[in-house]
């Protein structure tokens, strides 16, 4: 007897368990630091033990609820206490619920996406749908060239330039003459620097990094260099100095952010938008190519845009198939296991074809290629696991500012460094269309829509040669 029940239900308890399931794992793969004390270290199994087992007990619920349809499907109750039985009822559940529940997903990202620049998203308090509209062509230009932009070609270390915090101060100084001749972004740096507000986190109390830590949610040691903006204290930045021209670049970087925050008082700080590293990116490449200027080395050169750009690769190739998905929903409406089997097709024939993509692939990949279905399974679980775990965020905001950034670079002149210095002044009130169309993208031939955006100062459009960026990603 076939009995009626609740997709709802069934996807809403897969994506308990699975979220559990991957809660377990992450805590029983986890390393107690070896450089504790016993007693730290006893505490820390002992809090590591009491929360794998309220996720077991919780586990354990979940599953009673789960064996309750798969009764009526399959006409008998499993035991949830034995191992197999439980491994049985995850995977059933598994290949019921596991599109149905990635779409409800993708669903949920795209709607947090388009919020970022609609009414109900109120980071920069301006209803700018630019992005809402666009994010179908957007993901294509993000997709298709970013593997090849960001990847790290450079075969040999370089040692950089070592510098003192002086030398720092001069060439910054340098710089911000150049880049905004009315002294204002200048005397702006001057004026955090002499208020403390520029951090070298090497010089700072155990006090100071251990709240820091706490701030940022991770170790001492690996405190970022950062701006930090919060509603408690204006906005300051967070650098750790290694004597080597690097500082330049990095504290470029941030104080762009420093800028930004200061410009603009009421960004939420707990929020980023599309485009919140883009002004950021930009300068750092103007530094990088500043040192070049100046004289140094290629191979100094190249190591400065090596950490950038192995890192936005990273982030691009660790989560190509969330993108994937995405697209994928956003042009059908629904993704599905059949056609994600075909998509897969042609993605493995274009690994087999390419040795670059074959490089960027696991040997546990290659051994799945036989068999495209365990393949866009694994791909469709990984996905689930990454939206659940919200740092798919983080990553689309980035890579899509570094794409955006090196595009602009690509042809740099005067007018495009004026254009990325007012758009970081004055960021809530560009008109994301007019920005797009000032640094070169052909905005008609990509078919990009103007969004809606009531209030905005316009970017006069700058003469060059359009940015060209093809439609069809899976080509």
């Amino acid at each position: 007897m076939n009995y009626k029940y609740s997709n709802l239900d069934l996807n809403d308890l897969f994506l308990k368990v699975f979220s559990r399931k991957k809660q377990k794992e992450e805590l029983e793969n986890f390393i107690v630091d070896g450089s504790l004390s016993l007693s730290e270290r006893e505490e820390i199994l002992k809090t590591r033990a009491n929360m794998i087992k309220e996720i077991v007990d919780e586990e354990r619920l979940l599953y009673e609820k789960i064996n309750i349809y798969y009764k009526r499907e399959n006409g008998k109750l499993l035991d949830v206490d034995l191992l197999d039985d439980k491994d049985e009822l995850f995977n059933w559940i598994s290949d019921k619920c596991r599109y149905d529940s990635l779409n409800i997903l993708l669903g949920s990202l795209t709607r947090h996406f388009n919020s970022i620049t609609k009414f109900e998203n109120d980071y920069y308090g301006v209803k700018d749908s630019f992005f809402a509209k666009n994010l179908d062509v957007l993901l294509r230009m993000i997709l298709r060239e970013s593997p090849l932009m960001f990847k790290n070609d450079y075969s040999t270390k370089t040692e950089l330039t070592k510098i003192s915090k002086n030398q720092v101060d001069d060439y910054m100084t340098e710089m911000l003459i150049q880049i905004d001749p009315s002294l204002e972004w200048l005397n702006m740096y001057l004026e955090a620097r002499k208020d403390g507000k520029i951090i070298d986190v090497k010089t700072i109390s155990d006090l100071e990094k251990e709240n820091l830590a706490q701030f940022f949610q991770t170790d001492i040691e690996d405190i970022p260099t950062a701006c930090v903006q919060s509603k408690a204290v204006d906005p300051f930045i967070i650098l750790n100095f290694t004597g080597t021209i690097f500082d330049v670049v990095a504290l470029m970087h941030e104080f762009v952010h420093y800028v930004t925050f200061s410009k603009n008082k009421n960004l939420k700080y707990k929020v980023h938008a599309s485009l919140s590293e883009f002004p950021s990116i930009f300068f750092e490449l103007y530094a990088t190519r500043f040192f070049e200027n100046k004289g140094f080395s290629i191979g100094e050169v190249n190591a400065l845009n090596e950490e950038r750009k192995s890192y936005c690769f990273d982030v691009y190739n660790h989560n190509k198939y969330v993108f994937l998905y995405l697209l994928d929903y956003l042009e059908t409406g629904k993704v599905t296991e059949e056609n994600d089997i075909k998509k897969h097709q042609i993605l493995s024939l274009n690994m087999t074809k390419n040795s670059d993509l074959i490089d960027n692939i696991s040997d546990k990949e290659m051994e799945c290629l036989s068999d495209l279905k365990v393949l866009a399974k694994k791909h469709c679980d990984e996905t689930i696991c990454k939206i659940l775990d919200d740092s798919i965020y983080q990553t689309y905001y980035y890579l899509f500012s570094g794409y955006i950034a090196d595009k602009a670079f690509e042809e740099c002149d005067d007018s495009i460094v004026d254009c990325v210095k007012r758009y970081a002044e004055n960021i809530e009130l560009i008109d994301s269309y007019d920005l797009f169309k000032s640094l070169g993208f052909d905005v008609d031939t990509l078919g990009l829509k103007k969004g809606y955006n009531p209030v905005v100062k316009g970017l006069k459009k700058v003469k060059r040669k359009y940015i060209n960026v093809k439609k069809d990603v899976f080509k």
